[in-house]
């Protein structure tokens, strides 16, 4: 009998904890591998319906352990380049000028505020993506890598948010970290599902526009091949591109392959000419009544006159 005694109460002293840790507390610790092979303690919340990470991110159900590697970018390998080549390559001030406008998200400003004037509470991964750009705009890149966190954390394949953490990074200067952020948003569509929450379809174009900004971060990188690669992708979507030309060529220079490195710039140069003649045509000016851009120099030929 006082065996039989002795077992109840330990087994109600096992039982309360395990009670209270369901129905009193609101904290959960997630175990998560980390890049060191052990593991980093995640703390989830309990919120309402739902769960809340530790940037604020919103779930409607216990995040999978995937979730969570996904926004803190916990041992996944494709985050983080290592430069095999040890050497990251200066780009030249005119570079740098064309590069920041490329990856500047000052086009988007303006729609971004407006969307936010009858705004109040971030809800959705829209109206985080939304306030990730304005943050952009105001270059507080650290608050907008964690708004993109807590859109991605409502919606994982919110392929904007990616893109858009991966711009961030950029301007911080972790190259590695916006490698990998570009490699995740190729395939994505900008968003997962539409207002009516129908699937979204990625696009062609999208992804060229990533090819086109990964490639330039893999040249800073001194990853020559590979951002050879990404041009090659982004020029057969789209042969226009003429940054992406011009790039092709820097990093053909690097490998010492100058005639081809030459073929590309000429190549980029005419391509940017004809498109400054289009735009002079539909737009007469004063200083160019004739409608012709000679004695104007181009940004890749400013580029080119710099190396």
């Amino acid at each position: 009998m006082n065996n039989f005694k002795s077992i109840l109460f330990i087994g109600i002293i096992f039982l309360i904890p395990l009670q209270l840790s369901y129905a009193g507390y609101d904290d959960f610790t997630v175990n998560v591998p980390n890049a060191q092979g052990g593991y980093t303690a995640i703390i989830i919340k309990k919120s309402g319906d739902g769960y809340v990470g530790p940037q604020g991110e919103y779930y409607s159900e216990f995040p999978k352990v995937s979730q969570l590697q996904t926004i803190y970018g916990i041992n996944t390998p494709n985050l983080t380049i290592q430069n095999s080549s040890n050497n990251t390559t200066p780009l030249t001030t005119e570079e740098k000028s064309v590069v920041n406008n490329l990856f500047n998200p000052s086009s988007e400003c303006t729609s971004a505020k407006s969307y936010f004037d009858n705004k109040v509470n971030l809800s959705d991964a829209f109206d985080n993506v939304e306030q990730g750009t304005l943050d952009m705009c105001n270059n507080d890149f650290t608050q907008a890598i964690l708004d993109f966190n807590k859109a991605i954390g409502i919606s994982p394949k919110t392929g904007l948010a990616y893109q858009g953490r991966a711009t961030a990074f950029y301007f911080q200067g972790d190259y590695g970290q916006a490698i990998g952020n570009f490699t995740q948003a190729i395939g994505l569509p900008a968003f997962e599902k539409d207002i009516s929450g129908n699937p979204i379809a990625s696009d062609e174009l999208s992804d060229s526009v990533i090819y086109q900004k990964r490639g330039i971060v893999y040249y800073a990188e001194g990853e020559y091949t590979l951002a050879i690669d990404d041009f090659n992708k982004a020029i057969q979507m789209m042969p226009s591109y003429m940054y992406c030309i011009y790039f092709r060529g820097r990093a053909y220079d690097h490998l010492g392959n100058h005639d081809l490195a030459i073929n590309n710039y000429e190549q980029a140069v005419s391509i940017e000419r004809q498109m400054n003649e289009t735009t002079i045509q539909n737009n007469i000016t004063l200083n160019n009544p004739k409608g012709s851009d000679d004695g104007i120099t181009t940004d890749i030929e400013k580029m080119v006159n710099s190396l």
